[in-house]
């Protein structure tokens, strides 16, 4: 298969949206002004969709929600047992029992067959996770819900601008909440946004935002913007290949995870729900991000498909699969392959980093045994997944040369 060359497009300038918040910094307008309100409609503007809310992050969204929607402790919520831990971490920690479903061995998404029968009358949601930018299948969901009486809620963290149907995720549901941070198509450093059609509930959203989030101080704002800063730089090429692709691979041969160590913690549970604002100097370099987000995406389609057309057809490897009618944007390429530690091994002697990436099968994990259930399709799922790296500034050639060193590894396992 022949793709026709779409011309490298040049990463977000970092430095472009430095200045930007720098201008803003010493101000007034640092923390809270107008650029906020103008994101907040530009967001919804791009979806079709009356009313959005930025918050501080994608989790105090999901927290909000949660509250705007009246779930608390002792009710239960559906979602995915192959997931990243953050969403069922806010539930337990609010005393919502986290109710995991197994996967679509072929999509990766939550099998909607499975969902009626672990419905209960304590049962108040369903969360339809576009998990690494495919979309779920969402009429069978919002089927399922509209006959139980309950609500959908969509986690569109890796799905910008995905559709299902030729309409995007994020507008079928109840409501759906976004992630801004600094690896998204639209980053912000950091921050989430809430998008519904709902009147009432976006009242509900916005009394509760103002209530009881809270505006971070100046130090702590300058304090993410700078980790987040330090993140961006630290995975460009110089930085990357100098410094922290050394420390991976030699961690990786001690059988250390960094990601989970400093990063995402899966298996320690959440002390405090966060509760901080979005803030001025963010909405502002969103409101320039909207310019490039398509660009970036286009780029890292284009990758992928080059991985598709090569993959296919090798023994044992399965690419990533979508729903009828729906559609991918890749925000991540996870492949299922024979032989995982094997073959990041070589791939990392070539130069190559992937990782395993911070999604897991939550029923492994010791903070949710309380909710353990039957998820086969999850289990072999987490052992065998793998992903590639199809970021929007490696080039036609840099793609290539990860094709045919994946393929020539791959093949030593035939």
């Amino acid at each position: 298969m022949i793709f026709k060359p779409i011309p490298r497009q040049k990463s977000s300038n970092t430095l472009h949206d430095l200045w930007r918040t720098i201008c803003l910094a010493g101000t007034k307008r640092f923390l809270t002004g107008a650029y906020i309100k103008e994101f907040e409609a530009r967001f919804a503007g791009v979806y079709g969709i009356k009313h959005a809310l930025a918050t501080g992050s994608c989790r105090s969204a999901f927290a909000l929600i949660l509250d705007a929607l009246d779930i608390k402790s002792g009710d239960e919520v559906i979602l995915p047992a192959f997931n990243m831990p953050a969403f069922p971490k806010i539930l337990q920690c609010k005393g919502i029992k986290p109710v995991f479903i197994d996967i679509n061995s072929q999509t990766l998404h939550m099998d909607e067959r499975l969902i009626e029968p672990n419905i209960t009358p304590k049962t108040k949601a369903i969360v339809a996770v576009h998990l690494f930018g495919n979309a779920c299948p969402m009429d069978a969901i919002l089927a399922l819900a509209r006959k139980h009486n309950l609500f959908v809620i969509e986690d569109c963290a890796n799905a910008w601008e995905t559709r299902y149907q030729s309409r995007y995720v994020g507008t079928w549901g109840d409501v759906s909440c976004f992630s801004l941070g600094a690896t998204k198509d639209i980053p912000t450093f950091g921050g989430g946004m809430i998008l519904t059609n709902d009147e009432e509930l976006y009242a509900r959203l916005t009394r509760i935002y103002e209530q009881e989030m809270r505006c971070p101080s100046w130090t702590s704002a300058m304090a993410d913007l700078l980790k987040n800063t330090a993140m961006l730089v630290m995975s460009s090429g110089l930085f990357y290949g100098l410094l922290v692709f050394p420390v991976q691979f030699l961690c990786f041969w001690a059988g250390l995870d960094l990601m989970d160590y400093f990063i995402e913690e899966k298996d320690r549970p959440l002390k405090a729900v966060p509760r901080h604002k979005y803030t001025n100097f963010q909405a502002a370099v969103g409101i320039h991000k909207f310019t490039v987000s398509e660009q970036i995406q286009q780029r890292r389609l284009w990758n992928a498909r080059i991985f598709n057309a090569r993959f296919h057809q090798i023994p044992g490897v399965q690419i990533p699969q979508t729903a009828p009618e729906g559609e991918h944007t890749y925000w991540n390429y996870p492949i299922l392959v024979p032989r995982r530690p094997v073959l990041i091994k070589k791939l990392l002697q070539h130069g190559i980093s992937t990782k395993t990436l911070d999604t897991y099968n939550c029923n492994r994990l010791k903070i949710f045994r309380d909710a353990l259930k039957h998820c086969p399709q999850a289990e072999r799922i987490a052992d065998m997944i793998l992903i590639l790296p199809v970021y929007h500034h490696l080039n036609e050639t840099e793609i290539n040369f990860i094709a045919e060193i994946f393929e020539k590894e791959c093949q030593r396992f035939a």
